[in-house]
């Protein structure tokens, strides 16, 4: 992946994706906002020298981003390859039968609740070996609410 000068695209296009969802009243558009939030929040502590390996938490970021709008992608061109997790999260809250929170916890649920996903990721940006300090194939992997 190639490191994008302007770092916070991945925020613009969230909150693009937002602003139509909204327009549409589009119930998707709540995780992706509190999504897009988060996001923010974490570039800025990049930002602000809050992270002692910066690169590694902006690719981070940025592979996360990549997962959520590949699931997007593949939901909404009625891809059989989308995730099962997000066809569920993107179904239900296309219903509009949920409330808000439920609706912030699917997308949360689809979005990080994949420890092969997490480990994938790590691996990806390079910490595949416990001699790099760190290794992705065999952390282990905590989400906590």
């Amino acid at each position: 992946m190639v490191m994008d000068s302007n770092p916070h695209r991945i925020t613009d296009r969230m909150l693009h994706q937002v602003a139509r969802w909204r327009a549409q009243q589009d119930r998707r558009a709540i995780f992706l906002e509190c999504y897009a939030m988060m996001t923010a929040n974490m570039l800025d502590g990049v930002e602000a020298g809050r992270f002692l390996d910066r690169e590694w938490v902006t690719r981070l970021l940025h592979h996360f981003a990549d997962y959520y709008f590949i699931a997007l992608d593949r939901y909404e061109a009625a891809d059989p390859q989308t995730p099962a997790v997000w066809q569920e999260a993107f179904a239900q809250s296309r219903k509009r039968k949920l409330f808000s929170l439920q609706d912030l916890f699917l997308g949360i649920n689809a979005h990080i609740n994949f420890d092969e996903l997490v480990r994938k990721v790590v691996n990806e940006i390079g910490y595949d070996n416990s001699e790099k300090g760190f290794d992705g194939n065999s952390c282990g992997v905590l989400v906590a609410i």
